[in-house]
């Protein structure tokens, strides 16, 4: 445990990923070296803790891996016709007779542009120990294709449609040991929570980098991702903890000038990501940004009784996520079960939204031809 608190103050800079690839994951090797006999127990255990902590009893933890999950399942779908079209265009021999050297070069591409999507994402490389050791992913070409074949031939006998229900997750055989261990033992909602969250960053972060990397190694354009603005107002009291609590912890951790360093460095990382990040509307089916030029109002109920912000640019989405979604929610406390299913977070186009159908479940269930999803769970 004692070990594990140390981990944010190691961690390699995001904002270093894509300046000095090769330094930034240097620094990531050494770190999952050094942590690589922190068993998941240790890893979930310590997640579950900081959980228990919060002061809005995980509501918006909870929130939020509701919203990981639907995300996760969205990539999943976009990155569907990329995947059919690379494993019948011959792809599989052009990317294991590429020389090893090439290999790592589009590799490192694919891992320094999937950690800088979202902080989340990045931090969560933690969890993911050899899977991106550079040597071994560049020696065998054969782990990235497993990894890009697992989207549209899922384990364990789940067919594509069931991805509706639940996303598919890249296998590992210790997570999965310990996942099964924890179905029998009857853990808590915050061990859950932080299990969950762990394997699903884990699986999301794995598809980014497959995305990214071969994308590049064809040649064609890298995806971009609208990541939607961390707001304040969302849960003013997110952890028991107070600000001179961690200004404490974090000069016990490095020091005076350490810690000095460190915070002036975070809060000039944080303000670039959130420079261009904008609001965005609640409901799945529309997902439409604020410019800044209105007010999206949010939902009265949620925010007087939970704290909890949830807005919508117009009174037809309110609605139509209320009569798909959000009426089992609505001002209520959370439980793991709660938002154990996933909200779908793919943006439609207008011909999509139009007309909103009586309930989610009866829209047309679409892949985007091109990747246009915004990604509302990353922070």
């Amino acid at each position: 445990m004692a070990q594990y608190a140390q981990v944010p103050f190691l961690l390699p800079g995001m904002h270093t990923a894509l300046q000095d690839s090769v330094k930034w994951n240097s620094e990531w090797e050494k770190l999952t070296n050094q942590f690589k006999h922190v068993s998941p127990a240790q890893f979930v255990q310590s997640s579950a803790l900081q959980l228990a902590l919060e002061s809005d009893g995980m509501d918006t933890s909870m929130l939020q891996y509701q919203g990981f999950l639907g995300s996760l399942v969205a990539l999943e779908l976009a990155l569907a016709p990329d995947t059919v079209r690379y494993l019948s265009g011959g792809l599989q021999s052009k990317w294991t007779e590429a020389d090893p050297a090439v290999r790592e070069k589009h590799i490192l591409i694919g891992l320094s542009n999937a950690c800088s999507i979202a902080k989340n994402l990045h931090d969560a490389r933690i969890y993911c120990g050899r899977d991106f050791q550079l040597s071994r992913l560049r020696a065998n070409g054969e782990i990235v294709l497993e990894w890009l074949t697992s989207l549209v031939m899922p384990a364990n006998g789940r067919k594509y449609s069931d991805l509706l229900d639940a996303p598919n997750y890249i296998p590992d055989p210790v997570w999965d040991a310990y996942a099964e261990q924890q179905k029998q033992s009857g853990a808590s909602d915050s061990e859950k929570l932080a299990l969950g969250t762990i394997l699903v960053l884990r699986s999301k972060l794995i598809f980014h980098v497959v995305q990214y990397t071969l994308k590049s190694f064809m040649g064609e354009d890298l995806p971009t991702y609208n990541v939607p603005k961390f707001s304040k107002k969302r849960n003013p009291q997110s952890t028991v903890l107070q600000k001179s609590d961690i200004e404490a912890f974090t000069k016990m951790m490095l020091g005076k000038s350490g810690a000095k360093a460190y915070a002036k460095e975070n809060k000039a990382a944080w303000q670039d990501r959130q420079k261009d990040r904008k609001e965005h509307c609640t409901f799945v089916g529309c997902m439409k940004a604020n410019t800044g030029t209105e007010k999206y109002p949010r939902c009265k109920k949620c925010w007087e009784n939970m704290k909890r912000e949830v807005v919508y640019c117009s009174t037809q989405c309110q609605v139509a996520d209320w009569k798909s979604n959000h009426k089992q929610v609505c001002g209520k406390p959370l439980s793991f079960d709660s938002v154990s299913k996933p909200k779908l977070t793919h943006a439609r186009t207008p011909e999509e939204m139009a007309p909103i159908h009586a309930t989610e479940a009866d829209a047309p269930l679409t892949v985007p031809s091109t990747p246009t999803t915004v990604w509302r769970s990353y922070i």
